[in-house]
């Protein structure tokens, strides 16, 4: 069954997406689901979206009210608020940034091919590259590094010694303070006091590369987050791309989505957010991988209030029932 976490979106990196008038045929490989996967549909606080899913359709999402970055890059918020993000090409971006963690992904225009009949190019950019910034109850600082391309590996640093973060092969765990880190099939799972942070490495078949492996860039990166605390209790807030959204007001922003035309069976991806998040996108860009500063940031703050979407221009939908809440 189905679970509705929030109205929380799941990101593409796992799931075949059919694109607008579109269905479930065009968007599998082959011109049909998986062998394991159906056709399924759901209608959420954005519209009626069909994919190529399990056979009971389910979601793969973390429990409690998730939030998600993956595919040519497809966002999803803590209330079901939704927009794409295609960033600059080769820069990092904040996602997410609290008292005590930030995290970070590396951005890259790349093109691939659509696993419908037509096989259509899409222009479009992928996130690559996760970084994570997490300072523990006993004052150290960890920094993670997570490369989807070099799938098999993880690299951790203790105390930003200023050499480059030691790598680890998976299967690997560690524990450092308050903080727990788990690594194995392509997943890094850390968990603090408060939050679940989850990089995926993801397949992308179409991919328009030199290989036909991760190592031979077929993979992007897929970020969860989820909160173990009730996030409204907390005296700093959360920014970033997505850390925005945990603003508690029950209202979803709805902000640009590319619509994906096409024109000589090639399509280009533009959205960088507009309408759902504050302030432009070059706010939320990073001097570093590691960087914990930008316009928003709530690193190493001690209080910081929720974002005020009244602010934002963006469609709004409450969580329950699905009502208009207006523009405003």
């Amino acid at each position: 069954m189905m679970r509705m976490l929030f109205a929380t979106i799941v990101s593409v990196g796992f799931l075949s997406y059919a694109n607008a008038g579109e269905t479930c045929a065009d968007c599998g490989s082959s011109g049909a689901c998986e062998a394991g996967q159906s056709c399924c549909e759901t209608t959420t606080l954005f519209g009626t979206t069909i994919f190529c899913g399990t056979t009971d359709c389910g979601l793969d999402l973390l429990d409690g009210p998730c939030t998600a970055a993956g595919g040519d890059p497809h966002f999803g918020g803590a209330d079901g608020d939704r927009f794409d993000f295609k960033g600059r090409d080769k820069l990092t971006y904040n996602l997410m940034s609290t008292q005590n963690l930030t995290v970070n992904a590396h951005f890259e225009h790349k093109d691939y091919r659509d696993a419908g009949e037509k096989h259509r190019l899409v222009h479009g950019s992928y996130m690559t590259e996760g970084y994570v910034v997490a300072h523990t109850a006993g004052d150290r600082t960890l920094n993670i590094e997570y490369d989807a391309v070099r799938a098999a590996f993880v690299k951790i640093g203790v105390n930003g010694s200023g050499t480059e973060p030691t790598a680890y092969k998976a299967p690997f765990s560690m524990t450092v303070d308050d903080l727990s880190l788990s690594f194995e099939k392509g997943v890094v799972e850390l968990k603090t006091l408060e939050w679940t942070i989850r990089l995926s490495s993801k397949m992308k078949p179409g991919m328009v590369s030199a290989g036909s492996t991760c190592a031979g860039g077929k993979c992007f990166l897929e970020a969860k987050m989820s909160p173990l605390v009730n996030v409204a209790t907390l005296k700093v807030a959360p920014h970033g791309l997505i850390g925005q959204t945990y603003d508690g007001d029950g209202i979803g922003v709805i902000g640009k989505t590319d619509d994906y035309k096409t024109h000589d069976n090639a399509a280009t991806t533009s959205a960088m957010g507009e309408g759902a998040i504050e302030g432009v996108a070059a706010d939320y860009e990073m001097a570093s991988k590691f960087a914990t500063h930008f316009k928003y940031s709530r690193y190493g703050l001690t209080q910081a209030k929720p974002r005020d979407i009244s602010k934002l221009v963006g469609e709004k939908k409450r969580l329950s029932g699905n009502a208009d809440a207006g523009a405003a």
